[in-house]
């Protein structure tokens, strides 16, 4: 959509190294449409750990500092992770007062990742990586390998980091692509004996927090 425009932000030493990564990403072994295709205008930006992405009535920007904001601004904070190879971004996103955070592609440590439950303390939702089963996870499960060291975590790993963040809701997400309808329901009840405010995500799943202003969509994706 030509008159669209788009603001995309992402880790990496230069806006270059951001282009290149999603030109490759949607070159011809991989999607139909390149980059150049796309008709929208795009303003690509690489955004480190101490940085800001701040959304508000002026404009959206990154920022060192989080004062004199707007009190509707809807502000991202970064939280650069070691815990899946070649590192990952976790984002939280907050706006008066409410937030999500988006941990996508983390592994459990022992004992929990602290940095990640400060990152994520009191957050209203927590989206949290659960691609494995216990059993999976420690190579116990029938047909499957063990995944340690894979950089995904298993629906206890969630569960714990949001017990321990005090976190109002968790969302699961990540399901292993070769996982039935069965086995994600499996882990969802596993999530709920530890964190009972535990889901599931699913395709089109609408999130209507008890203490969230408005419905919050997520899309179930594989990855």
């Amino acid at each position: 959509m030509p008159n669209t425009r788009l603001h995309i932000f992402g880790p990496g030493g230069t806006p270059e190294t951001i282009r290149r990564v999603l030109e490759h990403n949607q070159s011809a072994e991989t999607f139909p449409i390149s980059l150049r295709e796309m008709a929208s205008s795009k303003e690509i930006e690489s955004v480190r750990e101490s940085q800001l992405i701040v959304w508000d009535e002026e404009n959206i920007r990154v920022t060192e500092s989080n004062t004199r904001l707007s009190p509707d601004a809807v502000v991202i904070r970064i939280y650069s992770s070691h815990a899946h190879p070649g590192g990952v971004y976790i984002y939280r996103i907050t706006w008066r007062g409410k937030s999500v955070v988006y941990a996508t592609d983390t592994e459990g440590y022992v004992g929990m990742d602290r940095r990640l439950v400060a990152f994520a303390r009191d957050a209203d939702v927590l989206i949290h990586d659960a691609q494995y089963s216990e059993e999976h996870y420690r190579g116990q499960l029938a047909g499957f390998p063990s995944t340690q060291g894979y950089g995904h975590s298993t629906a206890v790993m969630a569960s714990e980091v949001a017990a321990s963040a005090e976190t109002g809701e968790l969302v699961l997400f990540h399901h292993d692509p070769s996982y039935t309808d069965d086995l994600v329901a499996a882990q969802e009840s596993t999530a709920q004996k530890l964190f009972p405010d535990s889901r599931a995500a699913y395709e089109g799943l609408e999130v209507n927090a008890y203490r969230l202003p408005g419905l919050l969509r997520l899309s179930a994706g594989k990855n």
